[in-house]
């Protein structure tokens, strides 16, 4: 008998017990470099562009099965085919992924200019807080374009690591909080735009009190009640600890996210030319490349101003879209004379003869 669950934490325990089944295989996601080699095999037989990176499309896609990766290919090929492309560009590969993870662009949902500032300081906050930690990754795009539930968004590149300490975790916090504060720097108040940067990051900071020893007492772990829940184990769950150690650790939590905030606040303030730039370059562009938003924060720490990044920012989004266009132009030439070639060769045209007609009996 051959088996499969994907819930092994239910099963009954006599199916477990010593000699019903004799291997318990596990069957993990594929790694960072896995992926690379899995798009490696379903890209094989596509036109892909020379700016494709499977490596850093491998790092964009963190908790991606095979089947996954598959879909990714295809889903970009169908994006290049409705562009008229004859190749996969990089350009495809993104808007498969956000297709595959976030849902299709809503087209019809167009935010006022006051809303399309905000999205753009919320967004260009996100991205220049990951920016300033570089340890986290890169980034893959940011943009502004409204797509599934989310007005726009900051993809990031995240490192696959095991293991991750209280740096790192402070770290995403920081990350997590950038849009609001970039927002309430702009606009002098907050609105509902950061709900879920907040929920999330409300989350992590439980997790590392409850879950990992992160807080005040860094050999206890209470347990943040975060696993699956089945057959109404909600209602049977219960707390483990008295009222007034639930105090202490909202606390806790509480100091985590406090001290985070305003890590946050210092950030942003010394790096506000980059986030200006790099708002200013998305109410141009919508959306802009991942390894551009890394250049301009360089620029601005190295002491560039605002218009020069922005400007910096334009060209070299606009290069690239001309590089793109090229690129296909030549594909498509390319293919045109190869079907003639093909055309020539199955009809191929009677050669003329270049001797002088015969004379006629009257001639």
């Amino acid at each position: 008998i051959i088996a499969a669950t994907n819930r092994p934490d239910i099963l009954d325990p006599a199916l477990l017990r010593p000699g019903r089944f004799d291997r318990q295989i596990t069957i993990g996601l594929p790694t960072q470099s896995e992926r690379q080699e899995i798009l490696k095999v379903h890209v094989r037989n596509k036109p892909i562009g020379d700016d494709v990176d499977l490596k850093r499309l491998s790092e964009a896609t963190p908790m991606f099965s095979g089947a996954d990766l598959e879909n990714l290919a295809n889903e970009a090929a169908l994006v290049a085919a409705r562009s008229g492309m004859q190749i996969i560009f990089w350009t495809d590969f993104n808007e498969a992924l956000d297709r595959i993870t976030l849902g299709l662009r809503r087209a019809s949902l167009v935010p006022t200019e006051t809303e399309r500032k905000i999205l753009a300081y919320h967004e260009a906050g996100h991205a220049i807080a990951f920016a300033a930690h570089p340890d986290l990754g890169n980034i893959r795009k940011v943009t502004i374009l409204p797509r599934g539930g989310a007005g726009g968004f900051m993809a990031p590149l995240s490192k696959e690591e095991m293991f991750h300490d209280v740096k790192k975790f402070t770290e995403q916090l920081v990350v997590a909080f950038g849009g609001r504060v970039a927002e309430k720097h702009i606009t002098g108040t907050i609105s509902s735009g950061a709900s879920n940067d907040l929920k999330q990051a409300t989350e992590m900071a439980k997790q590392m009190v409850l879950d990992l020893g992160m807080g005040g007492q860094e050999f206890l772990a209470w347990g943040s009640d975060q696993g699956p829940v089945f057959l109404g184990g909600e209602i049977s769950r219960r707390k483990d600890f008295s009222e007034e150690t639930a105090r202490e650790l909202e606390e806790q939590v509480t100091n985590i996210l406090e001290s985070a905030y305003q890590r946050t606040q210092m950030v942003l303030k010394d790096n506000w030319v980059a986030v200006e730039a790099t708002a200013s370059a998305l109410l141009k562009r919508e959306t802009i490349d991942g390894s551009l938003i890394e250049a301009a924060f360089e620029k601005a720490a190295s002491g560039s101003q605002a218009e020069e990044i922005i400007d910096w920012i334009i060209d070299e989004s606009d290069k690239a879209e001309a590089e793109v266009q090229a690129a296909a132009e030549l594909e498509r030439k390319r293919l045109e004379e190869e079907r003639k070639r093909q055309v020539e060769a199955e009809h191929p045209v009677p050669p003329i003869d270049t001797r002088p007609a015969p004379e006629g009996p009257g001639s």
